[in-house]
């Protein structure tokens, strides 16, 4: 009797959902047992958020219980992977609990890491998290006059564009109260480079010039003067705010630093991108690298798990096997006064 190939993946976000079901619905039954390995039992649609300050979205039209999305044939385990053994294929979780695998996807192995900016839990404004966007969308409704700064690090794992439509959004939403000239917007980027892209960057620049949105480029966010109401950069200069919004930098989740994976010359994970393998192990799936960055885009990840779900039914059902992994992915800058839903 054939044994089943176990997959586990790590983590509890819309990525994770994809590829489990994905596999689940290609692989034949009673060949692979798929599990899921999270610490959040409720997922939080967490690219939405971006349009949340200026939209009527309700906080329970963005989360929804994993056991709901899940195909029934998929196990949750609730808990926290704490350590990756990837010689025995083991994963330790903060629970106790020893789950062997045959095929692991990672899909959390990158969090937000506000720890970095001296102050930030003082005064900065987020919406890496629903209540953060909903917060943001309080402060806003009531300000009448001032800065907004919205800055961007780019290890940020939002596209550099969410800042842009969320500078945007905002100068629209000012524009339709009546107040657009009593509000200086500021949208600041950490790198010389927006989205990497000359043409691009050209058009984000010429937008946001047209509109009187100021932009900010090469400055290093490393704290907060909260009594002075001025964000501080590595190399000594200064931008007031009144309110500042903050997309923060990034850092790995602490069971792939002890895990000791290896690592390209930029100092990402190194991934072969033809087939989205950890180098050296090809029962290692990483989710959300595009290349020469790790990044939570739902579109990035929705290509990657059609994929990676067609790779392994591939090796343990004979499901045709998928060509090599191209990266494709559309950003969209939204220029008029549209709002998202």
């Amino acid at each position: 009797m054939k044994v089943s190939d176990r997959v586990v993946i790590l983590g509890d976000g819309e990525s994770a959902v994809m590829v489990a079901n994905k596999i689940v619905q290609k692989a034949a039954r009673g060949d692979v047992e798929v599990i899921v390995v999270g610490k959040n039992k409720r997922l939080e649609f967490s690219d939405s958020n971006i349009f949340v300050p200026v939209s009527l979205i309700d906080q329970g039209s963005s989360r929804r219980n994993l056991d709901s999305l899940l195909r029934m044939n998929v196990t949750f385990i609730r808990d926290e992977p704490v350590s990756l053994n990837l010689k025995d294929n083991i994963v330790n979780t903060k629970g106790g609990k020893i789950i062997r695998y045959d095929h692991i996807i990672l899909t959390d192995y990158m969090r937000p890491d506000p720890s970095k900016i001296v102050g930030y839990n003082e005064d900065a404004r987020s919406i890496e998290t629903l209540e953060g966007a909903m917060s943001l969308k309080e402060d806003l409704s009531n300000f009448k006059k001032g800065d907004i700064v919205i800055y961007h690090d780019n290890t940020s794992l939002f596209n550099p564009l969410n800042s842009v439509n969320l500078a945007i959004n905002i100068f629209n939403y000012f524009q339709s109260k009546g107040n657009g000239n009593d509000i200086k917007i500021n949208c600041v980027f950490s790198s010389e480079l927006i989205s990497g892209n000359k043409e691009l960057d050209g058009i984000i620049e010429s937008t946001l010039k047209s509109m009187g949105i100021e932009l900010t480029k090469g400055f290093k966010l490393t704290g907060f003067n909260v009594k002075n109401k001025e964000l501080q950069s590595s190399d000594g200069k200064a931008i007031k705010y009144d309110i500042p919004v903050i997309f923060s930098p990034s850092s790995y989740s602490s069971y792939v630093e002890s895990a000791n994976f290896p690592k390209a010359d930029s100092g990402n994970i190194e991934v072969n991108m033809k087939d989205l393998t950890l180098k050296g192990f090809e029962n290692v799936f990483i989710m959300g690298y595009e290349g020469t960055s790790f990044t939570n885009y739902w579109k990035v990840n929705r290509g990657q798990a059609d994929f990676i779900s067609s790779r392994i039914a591939f090796m343990v059902s004979g499901y045709p096997e998928p060509d090599h992994y191209v990266y494709t992915y559309d950003s969209v800058m939204i220029k008029g006064k549209e709002l998202a839903s």
